[in-house]
């Protein structure tokens, strides 16, 4: 739900003050959401999206930093000298 989702990202230090400048709306409008209060369909949408977006970039940071604590390097692709000529 809207109010679940809203809960992770504050949880995950976003403010509501961040979250609404996010999403497009007010900051009393994250907290009424926050608290269960309907929303307009675009606002649920701009928030899933938001949600979406966040879990995503947690997920590359957490395998970025296994990565990393293993003592690997990403693998980066290396471009030869080809590759560049069809740039």
């Amino acid at each position: 739900t809207i109010q679940e989702m809203l809960a992770e990202l504050l949880r995950s230090g976003l403010s509501q003050r961040v979250i609404a400048e996010r999403v497009g709306t007010t900051q009393p409008t994250i907290n009424r959401a926050a608290k269960g209060a309907d929303v307009r369909y675009v606002t649920g949408k701009a928030i899933e999206c938001l949600y979406s977006q966040e879990k995503e970039a947690a997920g590359l940071q957490s395998e970025l930093e296994r990565v990393l604590s293993r003592g690997l390097s990403p693998k980066i692709p290396q471009l030869s000298y080809d590759d560049t000529q069809h740039m």
